[in-house]
């Protein structure tokens, strides 16, 4: 007889708590004091619990699915409304609506503009997830997807329906994720390395060495200047971290930090705008990733600057938009598919492995640096 899965009830008697309080451990842990809530969590890990209302669909089994959560600030973010067009909703409404009356179809070229932007789509989490989905497809196990934040309880709405998950950790550290993932297999996209769980990341420090040697080598730059975040997520205070590594090897490099704030909070670059201003720009932007370069670029060229002849510009990630910008962008390749593969991998044949794979990276050289 298969053993008994622990349930809300189990918990509750463990932590000597009310079952709501267990449920608003995970779902509403604000609502909760702390030492409360941590009875609640350690009594959980204790029983094996999963806090899903899913977790019933695997009373008699795994699922055989696997799980790739995305995190909002990597999900692109819609405005509430498209222009010319009203609300994500009202737009559909009305397409639902043209077709019971049988109208000619209408061609919405505001949607279709937001829909092809590339800066938007795709951006490096779409290419890993099309990794990751294409490995379930030809492993023939089904894929979950779910979004949100990677708090507790967002994350526990997926772990209970599926037998191993993926996740883009973002700005949360994995202490955060650890307490409800029980026995559950997990891999964490770009996150320091950690002995709990598996992680798949890129090289950013030989990345960012390749992009310091070559302004320095190839273009003869003297000074280097910082657009991106210093600290936070764990590939941008790593790559910040290889920049300033590799231009101290050099002895005599100049660099400084021109702009450190998220795009998340701010689209515009105002330190980037403050050195045009002052007319003190370096002879090489050194972007921490692709997304910010692009936006260096437009700050530029909007200002009359010229890329290559007046400053270089390099980013990092390769996403298809650094491509199709002119001038292209200089910047580092990740195997993003790959990572996304390497994770399914992972989780169907090695759940066990608590280990860190990190993948190679590539200089890939255009036109915004001067080659």
């Amino acid at each position: 007889m298969a053993e008994k899965r622990p349930t809300v009830y189990d918990v509750a008697e463990r932590a000597g708590v009310s079952i709501a309080t267990v449920s608003h451990s995970f779902r509403r842990p604000e609502r909760i004091r702390p030492e409360t809530r941590e009875l609640v969590l350690t009594a959980a890990r204790e029983l094996g619990y999963v806090p899903s209302g899913a977790a019933r669909s695997l009373a008699h089994g795994s699922t055989g699915a696997l799980g790739l959560h995305l995190f909002d600030l990597l999900l692109p973010q819609r405005e509430a409304d498209v222009p010319g067009t009203g609300s994500d909703t009202e737009l559909l409404s009305s397409i639902v609506s043209a077709a019971r009356a049988e109208s000619a179809p209408a061609w919405f070229a505001a949607a279709d503009r937001a829909d092809h932007d590339p800066r938007v789509f795709p951006l490096y989490v779409d290419e890993i997830q099309r990794g990751f989905v294409i490995e379930c497809r030809d492993r023939d196990r089904p894929v979950v997807l779910s979004q949100g934040s990677t708090d507790q309880s967002d994350v526990a709405n997926t772990v209970g329906r599926v037998d191993g998950l993926a996740i883009f950790p973002g700005r949360s550290s994995a202490d955060q994720l650890i307490d409800i993932l029980g026995d559950r297999p997990v891999v964490l996209f770009s996150s320091r390395p950690d002995p709990r769980t598996a992680q798949v990341n890129s090289d950013n420090r030989n990345g960012m060495r390749q992009i310091v040697e070559h302004l320095a080598t190839v273009h003869g730059a003297r000074s280097l200047g910082w657009v991106g975040e210093t600290a936070g997520q764990f590939d941008f205070a790593e790559r910040f971290q290889a920049f300033t590594d590799a231009v101290a090897a050099r002895g005599h490099l100049d660099m400084r930090v021109i702009d450190a704030h998220s795009l998340d909070d701010d689209p515009t670059l105002r330190g980037v705008e403050d050195a045009l201003r002052s007319g003190d720009l370096p002879d090489a932007f050194v972007c921490g990733s692709d997304q910010s370069a692009l936006v260096v670029l437009d700050t530029l060229q909007a200002a009359g600057v010229r890329v290559p002849q007046d400053v270089r510009v390099t980013g990092f990630d390769d996403v298809l938009a650094a491509q199709l910008c002119r001038p292209a962008l200089t910047t580092v390749r990740q195997q993003f598919e790959l990572m996304g593969r390497v994770a399914a991998h992972l989780l169907i044949s090695e759940p066990a492995a608590k280990l860190t794979v990190t993948l190679g990276v590539s200089l890939t050289v255009r036109g915004s640096c001067g080659c």
